[in-house]
């Protein structure tokens, strides 16, 4: 039996799992846009990042928690004057989106609904790197890692250390959580000092965790309202991810 990874899933599709989780599975059926009230649709946009790509999704959604609405002619979704692409999820309904080679900052999505109204909403991801292309972790004591900005108030942080090393049978890691004796992967939230330019690792959280090389994910995020929508709301969000090579030490 294929077992699926849910870690992996949320970091492909975070908007939709997010709305997927918190709405049952009363909205996996799918509408066709030409069949429903126009003012009942509500629309989503996520944009996720990294210096090296840029992943756009957009989904629709009858009312609060209703159906996954399939844009018909003449309706579409674009970005930046591009038309988003459909693909169909089979426990997510219909999505659209691209991705891009490249690290795209400013996105303008503009939606056209089957009465001919246009919708145009913006958002720009804002970078946030670990200034280091390596970090040194120490288990023992305070490790402070440098950013290249401040973390914004309303912005989440998350902070994961994973081992280079495979982990034997009953280790911990986020997909098997269990009393451990080493730790093999952690992530943490909103690590940050007085300053929030840096991340600072306490010994505590590293305590048991695995002496090697690792890798280390910074990843930010953050929710903005629509500018322009139906009486159906949504919302828009990004996420943008840093990762760098970590040796882990006493």
């Amino acid at each position: 039996m294929k077992i699926i990874n849910l870690r992996s899933v949320l970091k492909t599709l975070p908007l939709l799992i997010a709305i997927f989780l918190s709405a049952g599975c009363s909205w996996i059926e799918t509408v066709e846009s030409t069949k429903i009230r126009q003012s009942e649709i509500a629309q989503h946009y996520t944009v996720r990042a990294n210096r090296d790509q840029t992943i756009v999704s957009a989904y629709f959604q009858q009312g609060n928690w209703g159906k996954s609405v399939d844009l018909d002619a003449p309706s579409r979704i674009e970005d930046n004057g591009r038309e988003l692409s459909q693909s169909s999820l089979n426990i997510l309904g219909v999505s659209y989106g691209v991705r891009i080679d490249s690290f795209e900052a400013a996105h303008s999505f503009v939606y056209t609904n089957n009465d001919g109204r246009i919708f145009r909403n913006e958002l720009t991801v804002e970078p946030l790197e670990i200034t280091a292309e390596e970090v040194a972790v120490n288990r023992s004591q305070e490790t402070r890692i440098a950013l290249s900005r401040a973390v914004g108030d309303d912005e989440k942080i998350t902070v994961s250390l994973k081992s280079e090393l495979t982990p034997p049978a009953g280790a911990n890691t986020n997909a098997r959580p269990k009393k451990p004796v080493e730790d093999y992967e952690i992530s943490l939230n909103n690590e940050l000092d007085a300053t929030r330019t840096l991340i600072v690792l306490k010994p505590k959280n590293l305590k048991n965790f695995v002496i090697g090389k690792a890798v280390l994910t910074v990843e930010t995020s953050r929710e903005l309202p629509l500018r322009q929508q139906n009486p159906a709301g949504g919302k828009m969000s990004w996420s943008y991810s840093s990762t760098r090579s970590a040796g882990v030490a006493n």
